[in-house]
């Protein structure tokens, strides 16, 4: 991976966590989009710029506006989770791990913004 082999790209912080359920008027829980966001952990990430085949290929479709980002391998990262990035929400929806015998090896996480 280009990205990998400059870790000073790693500029951006990425936090991990899940929704807080909200209570109504009727002291019910509420989970819903608009629901507190509590972090369980962050890490650095980096921007992952598709290429022009890439936009092409996504044109159109529920996937063009989703975003990849570059992180250290972790374990903890799952779909299920959410994630923040400079205040806007995403979820997770992919991780490809980087499967290369390296020490240092590096993630991609396509992310898609929650929207209300």
């Amino acid at each position: 991976m280009a990205l990998a082999s400059d870790p000073s790209r790693l500029n951006k912080r990425i936090s991990f966590g899940t929704t807080v359920p909200k209570e109504n008027g009727n002291g019910i829980a509420v989970n819903s989009a608009d629901s507190n966001f509590q972090e369980s952990f962050s890490l650095w990430c980096g921007i992952w710029n598709k290429s022009l085949a890439e936009k092409f290929a996504v044109a159109g479709t529920e996937h063009d506006s989703d975003i990849t980002v570059i992180i250290r391998h972790n374990t903890a990262v799952y779909k299920s989770l959410l994630a923040q990035i400079d205040s806007v929400t995403y979820r997770v929806i992919s991780d490809q791990p980087d499967e290369s015998p390296s020490p240092v090896s590096f993630d991609l996480l396509t992310l898609r913004k929650v929207t209300k």
